[in-house]
């Protein structure tokens, strides 16, 4: 069995950090992320099949696209603090009593 040193650190060929940058300029933040972990771990994404690296890129553009959105809508919000609804669905009582016969 072959062992790769995950500490070394990795260096991004040319093309690789082009991509990256081409997916910063079109404001694909979440597939740059992705991107960037791909290749900066080979040892983990070497053994997956293309179309499962860009279902991770896909993935993670989706994620950074609805923390987006969760953010722009919190700030318009002008909460105090956050508040999400597994929060508010837990803690508050729901008002509803058993009838009884």
């Amino acid at each position: 069995m072959e062992s790769f040193n995950t500490d070394a650190p990795v260096v991004l060929l040319n093309e690789q950090s082009e991509l990256i940058a081409m997916a910063k300029d079109l404001k694909l933040d979440g597939i740059a992320a992705e991107l960037e972990d791909q290749m900066s771990n080979p040892v983990i994404f070497n053994g997956m099949k293309f179309e499962e690296r860009i279902k991770k890129c896909l993935e993670s553009q989706k994620a950074e696209e609805l923390s987006k959105t969760f953010e722009k809508l919190y700030r318009k919000s002008k909460l105090p603090r956050k508040i999400y609804l597994s929060q508010i669905a837990s803690s508050m009582p729901k008002g509803l009593l058993p009838e009884t016969p």
